[in-house]
């Protein structure tokens, strides 16, 4: 692969990892992203790291943020069964030194995520560690039909810094910068005293996978992890995870268990 073409896909996912999302457009009949086909033959669709990127020519459509989540576990195999290549930070008409195979895009997403989670945050791969090993992590919910808990909750705390999005999940606290996180231990015994009218609930990796990631992410919302002392003070900034990133590092920690033998 010529040099100029692996730096455009480096340099994609390096803008894609830091934001989180990848943008794509469609129109508004048949509200799906456009494949086309080059003068060369290949069957592609496009997809950019922001949506600053997005070539002029497709003034007419609309452009939508496609969550990590929706592009791992739907796009890429979706596209990968059809022989559907990726045309990264494209122009229109497509040139086809900007495009991809589904895998190549996953792996170079995969490696910039990964690189810059173990570089910077060694509490997140040790959160990581805890729940691979038991394939599940924990969480706290206000079961009271009135909602009193929570109530009584909101009113212990120091300054005003939680919100309820979800009234089946846990509550979302916001961070120093002012994220908003929905707190997750990676054990029982790590949920503090203030959580002690809450119900402590197990969530098993593969269902936090499925059904709480999609979630979060079209909220918004970050994972904080570990949180303590969540009344007295907002969430450490370094708490706050994308869930993307704590998808990679719990997938990395299962990968090695597997290699050593050690996993369930």
């Amino acid at each position: 692969m010529p040099d100029s073409t692996d730096n455009l896909l480096q340099t994609f996912a390096q803008q894609v990892a830091v934001r989180g999302t990848i943008c794509t457009v469609y129109d508004d009949f048949f509200e799906e992203t456009p494949t086309y086909i080059t003068e060369t033959g290949k069957c592609a669709e496009p997809y950019w790291s922001n949506s600053f990127s997005v070539d002029p020519k497709y003034a007419g459509w609309f452009t939508r943020e496609v969550s990590w989540n929706e592009f791992l576990t739907e796009v890429l195999p979706r596209l990968e069964r059809n022989n559907v290549l990726v045309g990264v930070n494209c122009s229109k008409p497509f040139d086809d030194s900007q495009l991809f195979n589904p895998n190549e895009v996953r792996l170079a997403l995969e490696r910039k995520i990964s690189a810059g989670v173990s570089e910077t945050n060694e509490q997140l791969m040790h959160f990581a560690q805890e729940v691979a090993a038991q394939s599940a992590l924990y969480t706290v919910r206000d079961d009271s039909d009135d909602r009193r808990t929570l109530s009584s909750f909101r009113e212990r705390l120091t300054f005003k810094h939680i919100e309820v999005i979800d009234p089946l999940g846990p509550p979302e606290l916001y961070t120093q910068s002012g994220r908003l996180v929905a707190p997750y231990w990676s054990s029982i015994s790590k949920i503090g005293s203030e959580f002690e009218d809450f119900s402590p609930v197990e969530i098993s990796w593969s269902a936090f996978q499925s059904e709480v990631l999609p979630r979060l992410e079209g909220n918004n919302l970050y994972v904080g992890i570990n949180c303590a002392d969540c009344l007295s003070r907002p969430v450490s900034d370094t708490l706050g995870v994308i869930p993307f990133n704590l998808m990679v590092a719990v997938t990395l920690q299962l990968q090695l268990f597997e290699v050593h033998g050690g996993g369930k």
